[in-house]
């Protein structure tokens, strides 16, 4: 009777498989310091828990697992984080100056004490747009702490 591997486990292996492609699995093992057999034993789902742990660990806090094994960041992530400065910035300029205008109504609405639901819904706007600033400020902190932008 087999035992079932974990979901986690077969989509590994199916990643491994994608890796190796058609390689041959013995100049792979040697390349990369382990045996055939144990190559083979993780093409097969068989894995260790501590694969299944930094896993765990990577969603969890949101670490990368190359840098976490390394100390150097992926491939490709600064160079991602990077691209994506531009959109950010762009849309905490638009959150800014959506804030102003809805500012400006809301300034008049309450010197002419006027229509006190569109007031009520201004202000539930600005409320709302004062998370979105709020994440898009911290977003872009981080970011630039953590790639050193």
């Amino acid at each position: 009777m087999s035992i079932e591997k974990p979901e986690f486990s077969k989509k590994f292996a199916i990643r491994l498989a994608q890796v190796i492609d058609d390689r041959k699995l013995t100049a792979i093992s040697r390349k990369i310091g382990c045996s055939r057999s144990l190559l083979s034993k993780y093409l097969s789902g068989d894995l260790p828990e501590i694969i299944r742990i930094l896993s765990n660990l990577g969603k969890e806090y949101s670490v990368d697992l190359h840098w976490l094994l390394t100390g150097n960041l992926s491939p490709g992530t600064a160079e991602a984080a990077k691209e994506l400065m531009p959109f950010i910035y762009d849309n905490l300029i638009k959150t800014i100056s959506k804030i102003g205008q809805l500012e400006n109504t809301r300034k008049e609405l309450q010197s002419n004490k006027q229509d006190a639901a569109r007031l009520r819904n201004i202000e539930d706007e600005l409320e709302e747009l004062h998370h979105y600033y709020t994440y898009f400020s911290d977003t872009i902190g981080k970011i630039q702490k953590k790639y050193q932008l």
